[in-house]
């Protein structure tokens, strides 16, 4: 996938691409010597996919979580309407917050509730992922910056009682532990 510049669109006999073909990437996938894989896409599809909801933005989107994750997410929600999902774990439960969002793009008042579903959820339980995530991004704000240096801090703790402790069982409570403590912040 390339960049291709914006065409003009104010006169109709104006409106077509100049450029129609580029060196530029706007997509760049790589498998690590790890087996990790990344995704780098240098546009802001995230920002433009929640403004426009265009169909093809949020499938570009999903595909690249998909292939990055070689298919293997900790959820998977199935049904109509546009959710968005949180699953969260708690001591000794897991918790699956679940938001209507189908008609939050439509400006209020709204006039009908529209239901969604039947869904159908799939999780699963105590994975305990490989492959990392990053973004960067201009509107970073302080707390996610202090969020992701408090995760950081336990996750260092954690680190030092795998490489000291012998003891499996303690090590499943402390990563259990960790899990929930830190699960606010992510």
């Amino acid at each position: 996938m390339t960049f291709i510049p914006v065409a003009p669109v104010l006169q109709a006999e104006n409106a077509w691409w100049r450029t129609p073909k580029t060196d530029i990437q706007a997509l760049m996938v790589r498998n690590l010597p790890n087996g990790a894989r990344v995704v780098f896409i240098p546009a802001d599809f995230d920002r433009q996919y929640a403004n426009g909801n265009n169909p093809d933005h949020g499938i570009l989107l999903s595909n690249a979580v998909r292939w990055a994750a070689k298919d293997d997410l900790p959820l998977a929600v199935e049904g109509p309407g546009y959710m968005d999902c949180n699953l969260y774990q708690q001591q000794g439960r897991m918790v699956l917050h679940v938001a209507n969002l189908t008609y939050t793009t439509f400006r209020a008042p709204l006039d009908e509730f529209v239901p969604v579903g039947p869904f159908k959820a799939y999780i699963h339980k105590n994975d305990l992922p490989i492959n990392h995530y990053y973004a960067a991004y201009p509107e970073a704000t302080t707390k996610d910056v202090l969020a992701a240096l408090a995760v950081r801090d336990r996750f260092i703790q954690l680190r030092e009682l795998a490489r000291t402790s012998t003891d499996a069982e303690e090590f499943r409570r402390a990563f259990h532990t960790f899990l929930t403590d830190v699960q606010h912040h992510l």
